[in-house]
């Protein structure tokens, strides 16, 4: 039988479980992390605004420190992989539609296949 230990591994809590035999307790190797649950959907975003929410988390330039040469290198850097992302979504959101339009026409829904 174990229990669940609680601890704090990079600001985050944690539960490691703990054996005991004889009387003597035994910390695992293993780490457990608490679930989260989100209740709700997201809201729905434009492409633009989910390219620059994951820009926002990927790449970022001070406005107040570093070299200039660098800062201008991140933000092409930060330009052209806007780019790329608001194409590779462009392609992920056909290819999600051609997918629901095959299960729809494979399941007898024309109509609303054509419809998409």
């Amino acid at each position: 039988m174990f229990h669940l230990k609680p601890d704090r591994l990079n600001g985050q809590t944690i539960y490691r479980p703990v054996s005991q035999d004889g009387g003597v307790n035994y910390v695992s190797e293993g780490i457990l992390f608490p679930p989260g649950i989100k209740v709700g959907r997201p809201p729905v975003l434009s492409q633009q605004e989910l390219v620059e929410g994951a820009l926002r988390d990927l790449v970022t330039v001070s406005d107040q420190h570093g070299d200039p040469l660098v800062k201008a290198q991140a933000i092409m850097f930060r330009k052209k992989l806007a780019a790329h992302q608001t194409a590779w979504l462009k392609r992920a959101a056909d290819n999600e539609r051609e997918v629901i339009r095959a299960y729809l026409k494979a399941h007898g829904f024309n109509a609303a296949a054509e419809a998409i």
